[in-house]
């Protein structure tokens, strides 16, 4: 009986073993498995941050491309307007000369039916 006993002891001791060092196993793995999730926070939390700060470049982008476009449209509305301005203004010259050139040929044409003669 007592070889059983010692025989029952060393199975009950390996048995202890084997679950001291699955348990030393299983806590080396949790360290490694918290180890890995803290990493993986700070690495999320540095992208956390790498994201806002290009949501910020793209909002400031953004404003700085949608001034430039409002300023470039500015300045096209303002170079068509002044475009037109000198059009009008070479017609409005065109027009008062062709006037005054009609109001000649309609005063020469008065005094001639009128029997006088133009001077020249």
């Amino acid at each position: 009986m007592a070889a059983t006993s010692d025989r029952e002891m060393e199975l009950l001791l390996s048995s202890f073993d084997q679950i001291y060092r699955d348990f030393k196993s299983g806590m080396e793995e949790i360290q490694l498995l918290k180890s890995n999730c803290q990493a993986e926070t700070k690495r999320r939390e540095a992208l956390e941050i790498a994201c806002d700060s290009v949501k910020q470049d793209n909002e400031r982008l953004t404003k700085l491309y949608t001034n430039s476009m409002n300023n470039l449209a500015d300045q096209e509305h303002k170079r068509t307007l002044e475009g037109l301005k000198q059009d009008y203004a070479a017609k409005f010259g065109e027009l008062e000369a062709q006037i005054s050139v009609d109001e000649q040929n309609k005063a020469g044409s008065r005094a001639k039916n009128l029997g006088f003669e133009p001077a020249g």
